[in-house]
């Protein structure tokens, strides 16, 4: 199991090393320089194509980008040695993203231009990224051939960088072979000629492969060593692949030793950087490492998941060694959660791959070039010396044909007549066998597809159920604003517009908001804020449909709160509950809004209405996706319940948590709390009263105001944007008018109804 994961872990990157110090600036320059030369030559061939190489770890998106511009500039101006060029990297991006064919293909194309032109770099270098792309499919002795070949190019040209990329792929190739020794012989040699090149990546690369080496010999001590060194430079190259590719391999290590937390640690950080890379076979290996970890941990939901999920990968990729490991950890993971007929299935998949892989035949095709001569040579040795004594032995022979063959004919008679009753029998007994084959698997069959039409039965319910909810929450917003001329009172038309694209902006919000939060990290934007202030405004936005069922609003313990929260986030919070209230409230009723303090110092704010309650057996579907309980006395169709799913996601996220609490028929209360807040002491209404008496207004000065004051009483205390719109167009130069608009200004804000009527009725 060990060594079947590490050869899917060694993806050789003589493809696509490249140095990496001071590679930011190098490329900044390069990227100048193709930005200042527009004109189409072969020099810009040239340039494209550098940047496109020594971008690949960064940004492989415009290695494409700079490679598929080199190629056609390369096409319109003939120019071979470009073009050729140009096809090698885009092949190293198929690599990258898996596409083995379409790079195969793009690296054959690049080997027949350098051969028509004669350039031994750009053969050697093709070769050996064909060398790759067979490595990676499991053709190992292919892989040999196009590996020996690029080593031979580079020895005559004395390109060192070529030759130790080589080096390394056949030390490689050696290590899949068992033969240890010359595995590290070679890797050693390619480690020595990247150290006196000072080449960080190729380093790195031979130390990762030299701790594989040690892993599969169960030496963990010495693998881990050599993982952490590598680890160590490729973090100060910066590139992200070669970082995760030692992650994954320390993961594999910690796993093998049973340290299980540093294992998830770091396969974890692997998986991670992988994803945002892209590459399917490598993140396939790393669900297969935490399945593995996470059985261990018999954390066999999560084990299961990761397991699935890499063996999607390895069908969808045809990578048989990861097939064959992942259906060996499912089958474990199956039989640790007492699911046996799974298990074994794993178990039968895992080991049709495993004798499909590790047969004799496969063993023989992995056997190296060399061997593979030498073994050549001596079998034609021995049949050269077979064929004499075959011919001296045939001459004698000869002499006996006539008394054999009397003998013969009549012993093949006999032999004859039993093969023939023998075969009769064994047909039949065949035929019997695949019958009773045939007739199993036609009731497996049958079971496997009643199962699946039972599962599309219910998938369609489902889907028809969720269309019916989303139209049945659009639907009475969009009936309000075709009927709009049925209403005659300009004012309440506008009310009714507004009101209804509030509502279906907060459905299609949620909608998003819940689909969107559920696969990405949920943002908040954190400042302080006015409780008061956020729930007025949330009283605000569903005032008109409180109207409408004549509700009021109460007010507990509205004290001088502020809260560190994502206003905007925290006010959706507000709306989702407050309409949740006003929907299910019987008309000429009350919703309390109550805040508090919990035992745990936690800001607890809590609305409860009149509307009718929630069995317990369904209050705890309540908060998931579409899972908002059917009461009773209501429409048949529920509503998509997707505002409550995105408070409940919108508090977590905060730090908070959110319930409900409903004992008897009816009544419901939902509260949520906060943990970051901070309570101000307000003015008592004693105080207040005595601040009254020192405001001094003139005859005059009441004149003045009345007229602000007839548009102040149009609106409800809570309306603060609103009245504060009147108080900014007061003139304020009067001490005795400024004094009053502070005092008002203030009384709003910690929400003191009875000053506040105190000071717009004097």
């Amino acid at each position: 199991m060990k060594k079947s994961l590490l050869i899917l872990a060694i993806l050789i990157l003589s493809s696509y090393q490249f140095k990496l110090h001071a590679q930011t600036t190098e490329i900044d320059s390069l990227e100048n320089l193709l930005h200042n030369n527009i004109k189409k030559d072969t020099a810009r061939i040239n340039l494209l194509n550098e940047v496109a190489y020594k971008i690949i770890g960064i940004n492989i998106d415009k290695t494409l980008q700079y490679a598929n511009e080199a190629k056609e500039l390369s096409e319109t101006l003939n120019f071979k040695k470009g073009k050729a060029e140009s096809l090698r990297l885009i092949g190293i991006f198929y690599i990258i993203k898996a596409d083995y064919p379409k790079a195969l293909e793009y690296y054959h194309r690049s080997l027949i231009i350098n051969k028509e032109i004669g350039y031994k770099l750009g053969i050697a270098n093709a070769l050996n990224n064909i060398g790759l792309i067979y490595y990676t499919k499991s053709d190992y002795p292919r892989a040999l051939e196009y590996y020996h070949k690029a080593l031979k190019i580079n020895e005559e040209l004395g390109d060192k960088n070529g030759i130790q990329k080589a080096l390394s792929n056949i030390g490689i190739v050696y290590w899949l072979q068992s033969d240890y020794s010359q595995a590290i012989d070679y890797i050693q040699k390619a480690l020595r000629i990247n150290e006196d090149l000072g080449y960080k990546s190729g380093i790195s690369n031979c130390l990762n492969n030299i701790g594989n080496i040690y892993m599969v010999q169960e030496d963990y001590s010495q693998s881990l060593g050599y993982y952490q060194k590598a680890l160590i430079l490729n973090e100060e190259l910066g590139d992200v692949r070669l970082i995760s590719d030692c992650l994954n391999n320390l993961g594999l290590a910690y796993m093998s030793i049973g340290n299980y937390s540093e294992a998830l640690s770091n396969s974890l950080k692997a998986l991670k950087m992988r994803k945002e890379i892209g590459n399917q076979r490598d993140i396939g290996l790393t669900f297969t490492n935490l399945s593995r970890i996470y059985l261990k941990k018999s954390n066999y939901e999560k084990a299961m998941n990761y397991g699935l999920s890499g063996l999607e990968i390895a069908n969808e990729l045809e990578l048989f060694e990861l097939k064959m490991d992942v259906n060996e950890a499912l089958s474990k993971i199956y039989a640790a959660t007492n699911n046996f007929k799974k298990a074994y299935e794993h178990y039968v998949v895992y080991k049709n791959v495993s004798d499909s892989v590790f047969n004799e035949k496969n063993i023989k095709k992995t056997t190296s070039l060399e061997n593979q001569y030498r073994f050549d040579k001596e079998k034609q040795a021995i049949e050269l010396e077979q064929q004499k004594k075959d011919a001296i032995q045939a001459e004698q022979a000869q002499k006996q044909k006539v008394v054999r063959n009397s003998f013969i004919v009549g012993f093949v008679l006999m032999v004859l007549l039993a093969l023939v009753i023998l075969r009769s029998f064994v047909q039949k007994r065949k035929a019997n066998f695949i019958l009773a084959e045939q007739k199993e698997e036609i009731e497996t069959q049958a079971e496997e597809l009643d199962s699946k039409n039972r599962k599309l039965t219910q998938l369609s319910q489902f889907k028809e159920d969720l269309t019916n909810m989303i139209v049945h929450d659009l639907k009475n917003p969009l009936t309000n604003i075709i009927n709009i001329e049925l209403f005659s009172d300009s004012d309440d038309m506008m009310d009714i517009v507004k009101q209804a694209g509030f509502k279906m902006l907060n459905l299609v919000q949620n909608i998003l908001d819940v689909y969107k939060y559920e696969t990405i990290e949920f943002k908040l934007n954190k400042s302080k804020n006015s409780l008061s202030d956020l729930i007025n405004e949330a009283i605000l936005d569903i005032k008109f449909s409180a109207n409408q069922k004549s509700l009021s609003f109460d007010f507990i313990d509205l004290k001088d709160v502020y809260v560190n929260s994502d206003a905007g986030i925290t006010k959706r919070i507000l709306v989702n509950i407050l309409t949740n209230a006003v929907k299910f409230s019987p008309k000429n009723e009350q919703i309390t809004v109550k805040i508090s303090v919990i035992d745990n110092d936690m800001l607890r704010i809590s609305i409860h209405n009149q509307g009718p309650g929630i069995p317990k057996h369904k209050q705890n579907l309540i908060f998931e996706r579409f899972g908002q309980a059917k009461q009773k006395n209501m429409d048949k169709i529920g509503s998509t319940g997707l505002g409550l799913t995105f408070c409940k996601m919108a508090v977590e996220a905060h730090s908070g948590t959110i319930g409900l609490v409903s004992e008897s028929e009816t009544g419901i209360e939902f509260w949520f709390t906060l943990p970051d807040y901070q309570i101000i002491e307000t003015t008592s209404k004693n105080e207040g009263l005595e601040v009254c008496q020192e405001i001094n207004l003139t005859e005059s000065d009441k004149k003045y105001l009345l007229i602000f004051i007839n548009q102040i009483k149009d609106f409800n205390i809570f309306e603060i944007s609103s009245i504060n719109s009147v108080l900014k167009s007061i003139d304020k130069k009067n001490p005795n008018i400024k004094n009053w608009v502070e005092e008002l200004t203030e009384v709003l804000y910690s929400g003191n109804e009875v000053r506040y009527n105190q000071l717009i009725n004097f």
